[in-house]
């Protein structure tokens, strides 16, 4: 199913006494894949349908929701659960580490097929292994890669109704490798730790959503027609006050205001069901500890009730004419870099569950190091294992002397053992543990992790 089919088609004819074979089968699925794959081509194009937002996870992975592409030979790409993954452990992060003073790389998506549930051929003979076996049915998926190769970008010209297309060919003359193989989701941009590299921040400006291509035809147009318009308004800019200002500040006549840009934010975002079975009016729930993958300190949790169609937060008793179940609230573990969430019923109970939505933000410039201090971190920043099981976790050490020894420990009561290289040994009992490190002759320089161990 890797062929692109422009033209003709060719379709099996059925009548009574005809012999179909396996091929005959395999055509006529070939026939009506390519046929609806051809107008996905000619009517959406290639790029996002739904979804598919990419979040850091922490320093080192991101977690791609789920959600809908189709790919430039009209293939579904579909993600039918949220995906967390190490950015590392991608195809195409080693080669496109390689390459010296990196400082981003693209998170793409391709259409992968896999063949599935081995059975006995009996109509055919064993193979050299003598099992005689063939593939049942074959799993339509996904494969997630990086790379450092931009995009490719294609104009799409206005032709008045005409059939000429790209450098004047028509659609059906468009050489197939002028397509990109796969969908394009983010920029990741990175920062460099020796000898490992951190998300700094995800770009989005490389996305590329579906629409229907006479509609963008008519979007240029009009475009064109506004051109004057934009260029007066771009000379009114140019004369406005604030543009004076802004070019005396360029040319060091006024200070520089402080810098506001998102990429300034670390974010990480997830959702928590809380159980409410038998609740009455004005009884508090709580939904446990939940690590928020962006460290200790200071960090702002934005929470919101999700209800039928809607997104509630702040104040949730000000609707409740609209029968809105409970009030969210959110404690900060500063120390722990965990956080809880409390709901307070408005009224008794009608489901055994409520969902809450969280996103946690923190100001990236509180983390920066500055020359000559001390820091630390653990490699990777989250774990999950399995009980009575054993992982080596690692310390990344900015400006710490070879002669300074580091100590590791086991911060939850019960929560396994380590050793003084960091192999951390989970305990018999599923739980969420955090582990720390600090340097011996100076325990206020340390770091923690959260292991997450399951039965």
């Amino acid at each position: 199913m890797e062929k692109i089919h422009w033209t003709p088609f060719i379709r099996n004819r059925y009548f009574n006494g005809k012999l179909l074979t396996a091929e005959d089968l395999k055509e006529e699925q070939e026939y009506l894949g390519a046929k609806r794959r051809m107008l996905s081509r000619y009517f959406f194009g290639a790029g996002i349908a739904a979804g598919l937002e990419v979040i850091p996870a922490d320093d080192y992975s991101i977690s791609v929701e789920k959600g809908m592409a189709l790919d430039a030979s009209g293939r579904e790409i579909t993600v039918e659960s949220p995906v967390i993954v190490r950015l590392s452990e991608l195809d195409g992060f080693e080669e496109a580490a390689e390459e010296e003073g990196l400082e981003s790389m693209y998170l793409c998506i391709e259409y992968r097929e896999e063949a599935i549930e081995p059975v006995h051929n009996l109509g055919a003979a064993a193979d050299s292994k003598g099992n005689g076996m063939e593939y049942n049915k074959i799993s339509e998926g996904y494969r997630l890669y990086v790379t450092d190769d931009e995009p490719a970008v294609m104009e799409l010209p206005v032709t008045d109704g005409k059939e000429e297309d790209w450098n004047g060919k028509r659609p059906d003359q468009i050489e197939r490798g002028l397509f990109q193989k796969g969908v394009y989701l983010a920029r990741i941009e990175l920062v460099k730790a020796d000898p490992f590299y951190m998300i700094d921040g995800v770009d989005f400006s490389c996305r590329t959503y579906l629409g229907c291509q006479p509609l963008f035809k008519e979007a240029i147009k009009a475009l064109g027609d506004r051109a004057v318009r934009i260029e007066e308004r771009l000379q009114r800019v140019e004369e406005a006050p604030w543009r004076k200002r802004q070019a005396e500040r360029e040319q060091g006549i006024l200070a520089e205001p402080e810098e506001t840009s998102p990429l300034l934010w670390q974010m990480s975002e997830g959702q928590v069901m809380i159980s409410v079975k038998g609740g009455k009016r004005e009884q508090c729930f709580f939904s446990g500890e939940i690590p928020h993958g962006l460290g200790l300190g200071n960090v702002q949790i934005h929470t919101r009730l999700l209800w039928g169609d809607c997104l509630y937060s702040g104040a949730e008793d000000i609707f409740l004419e609209e029968q809105v179940p409970a009030a969210v609230g959110v404690k900060v573990n500063r120390s722990k870099g965990t956080f809880e969430i409390g709901l307070r019923l408005l009224e008794d109970a009608e489901t055994p569950e409520i969902q809450v939505g969280w996103t946690a933000m923190r100001n990236r410039r509180r983390n920066e190091v500055e020359e000559g201090e001390k820091r630390l971190f653990i490699k990777p920043s989250m774990v999950n294992m399995k009980v009575l099981e054993t992982f080596e976790l690692g310390a990344v050490c900015l400006n710490v002397g070879k002669g300074e020894h580091l100590e590791w420990k086991v911060l939850t009561p019960e929560g396994g053992s380590v050793d003084e290289n960091g192999l951390y040994r989970s305990p018999a009992r599923a739980g969420v543990y955090q582990v720390g490190v600090c340097l011996q002759d100076n325990p206020q320089v340390k770091a923690s992790v959260f292991i997450v161990v399951r039965n």
